[in-house]
């Protein structure tokens, strides 16, 4: 009882817990979940977005200004060049429109050359007067480049005042943002420390109840219990955490919800199979049962039906005649595998099971004399099992009839097979399975009967010069 109420005061305490986180709504050591509601980050986020955006968007700007200014300055480069072009050229042209001016004017100029330089002069003065609009254009267009050269300096200092006031803008609005988050987080982490208490209250409670509840069913029960109620006490802690953000609670259970789902599938179907299992379902503790598991067919003795869990002492399983022999591991699978799978229950309605025994004799040997013997050595035997059938056999039948061992014979290819049919409890198989090999082999031996096997017989032919004929497969 002592044992039982300290339980019951352990269980008593995390109530309390709960109980006290619950009343932190209304102020306490703690003090509310938080001081900033989800609206205001919220705002505060959009502002920093805002100003994020305008960052973004200054500095786009800034840097279609810096490409003009490039090309801008390229152009004015090319005019430049231009005009130094078009100067040399006008240069050259009145140096010529002025040699020739002379000769026209000049007196010893022949009659008949005057046409010519006439005509001549014509044509410098006209491809001077074109060439000194060109340059007269370039100048305009130097200059009219120049000013737009200017005008984009001028604009790119401005946005760039602008774009130094917008990053101290946002700067101090991150700032204050994360000193908000920040605040949230700490009111958030106050209730995950409670939630942690009542995980760390939760873990010693089981650990009271593993060392002073004895029955399995109470102990699972009450473990189970534990743990849902943990769970729901958890969950309304935390969402006591969230009031006043009712958004970020919102969307963090509907996320939470479908991961839940998805989580506790298993879960959920593993704790309604124990149901099954606990209400006369397909096996019980100390079954022998076979169950698909993990790609491979696992055999073992039932030690312990958990309310999510069943555990086994494995067995080498299979029909080879260690079957029945534990492996020292221990198997866990999900209750809900009964469910997906089909098992074998080796021992659902008692311990004992069948198995035979192959004797293959002789053709030379007595076979009635052979089978006598079997009989007499299993009946001796099975004497000695009812005397002792709380160890190999089992008390929930009438074993004095429905266990007796039969014995047939049939002819193999290899002589007369004497069959033995004998029950023995699960787990005894080598034990009796010994005994049976030791009295046959001392009997049989006794009394010149011999067990056939595989042997070579030489056949004389008649003709010794001819190699001897090998029968294979003779007794």
């Amino acid at each position: 009882m002592r044992k039982i109420l300290i339980t019951l005061g352990t269980i008593f305490i995390a109530l309390s817990a709960g109980v006290y986180a619950l009343s932190l709504q209304s102020g306490g050591f703690f003090g509310p979940a938080t001081t900033q509601s989800s609206t205001q980050i919220n705002t505060q986020a959009e502002k920093v977005s805002i100003l994020q955006e305008k960052q973004a968007s200054t500095q786009s700007q800034i840097s279609d200004l810096e490409r003009q200014t490039k090309v801008l300055e390229s152009e004015v480069l090319d005019l430049e060049r231009n005009e130094t072009r078009l100067g040399s050229t006008i240069a050259e042209l009145n140096e010529q429109l002025s040699e020739n001016s002379k000769a026209l004017n000049s007196r010893t100029t022949p009659p008949n050359n005057l046409k010519n330089l006439q005509k001549k002069q014509e044509e410098l003065e006209l491809i001077v007067s074109q060439t000194d609009e060109e340059l007269i254009s370039t100048k305009t267009n130097l200059n009219l480049s120049r000013a737009n050269i200017d005008a984009n300096n001028q604009s790119l200092e401005e946005v760039e005042v602008k774009l130094q006031q917008i990053n101290e803008d946002l700067s101090a609005e991150t700032k204050t943002l994360r000193q908000e988050v920040f605040i949230l987080g700490v009111g958030i982490a106050r209730y995950i420390l409670i939630v942690i208490m009542y995980w760390i209250l939760y873990q010693i409670t089981r650990i009271l109840i593993r060392r002073y509840i004895q029955n399995d069913s109470t102990k699972d029960l009450t473990t189970f219990i534990l743990t849902i109620f943990t769970f729901l006490l958890s969950g309304a802690t935390l969402i006591l955490a969230f009031i006043g953000n009712l958004t970020l609670l919102v969307t963090s259970f509907g996320v939470l919800s479908a991961a839940m789902v998805v989580a506790l599938q298993d879960l959920v179907s593993s704790f309604f199979a124990w149901i099954l299992i606990r209400a006369n379902g397909p096996y019980k503790r100390q079954d022998v049962i076979e169950i698909p598991f993990n790609e491979k067919t696992v055999t073992g003795i039932v030690t312990r039906v958990g309310i999510l869990r069943t555990e086994l002492k494995e067995k080498v399983g299979g029909s080879s005649l260690d079957r029945e022999e534990l492996t020292g591991k221990h198997i866990l699978f999900p209750n809900n595998l009964i469910l997906k799978q089909s098992l074998r229950n080796l021992t659902r309605d008692n311990k004992t099971l069948w198995h035979h025994l192959d004797l293959i004799i002789t053709f030379e040997s007595d076979h009635k004399r052979a089978k006598q013997i079997v009989q007499q050595i299993m009946e001796d035997i099975y004497k000695y099992m009812l005397d002792h059938h709380d160890q190999y056999l089992d008390n929930s039948y009438n074993y004095k009839t429905v266990y007796e061992p039969k014995v047939y014979i049939s002819i193999a290819g290899d002589g007369p097979r004497i069959t033995i049919w004998y029950a023995a409890r699960a787990g005894m198989l080598r034990e009796i399975l010994e005994k049976i090999s030791e009295q046959v082999l001392e009997e049989f031996t006794a009394h010149g009967i011999d067990l056939a096997y595989r042997t070579s017989r030489v056949i004389p032919t008649g003709d010794f010069d001819k190699p001897p004929k090998f029968i294979e497969g003779d007794s």
